[in-house]
């Protein structure tokens, strides 16, 4: 389908979700993966088509993400301070 190169290297992530409930075509970035929602009588051909047409979008997209600074997921620790509505309290797991 596409030459392996660094540009298309997105295509090993992508993921199609086919439903009967979408009504149109759409394309999503989340961590890195292209999700596309499609429904079910969409033919792999006019997929690869979209794909090939907003490839650039698509990079943008996912240059866009990798910019943004990594989020730290918070770790709750028994007896940790935490403040609710402005009360202090500590925390018990």
């Amino acid at each position: 389908m596409f030459r392996k190169d660094k540009k298309n290297n997105f295509l090993e992530k992508v993921i199609i979700n086919r439903t009967n409930r979408e009504k149109s075509i759409a394309i999503s970035i989340k961590e890195g993966d292209v999700i596309i929602s499609s429904p079910r009588l969409v033919t792999d051909s006019y997929i690869n088509k979209l794909i090939r047409k907003k490839k650039n979008w698509i990079l943008k997209k996912i240059n866009e993400q990798e910019s943004l600074p990594k989020i730290k997921k918070k770790e709750f620790i028994t007896g940790e301070n935490l403040y609710k509505f402005g009360i202090k309290k500590i925390l018990v797991i």
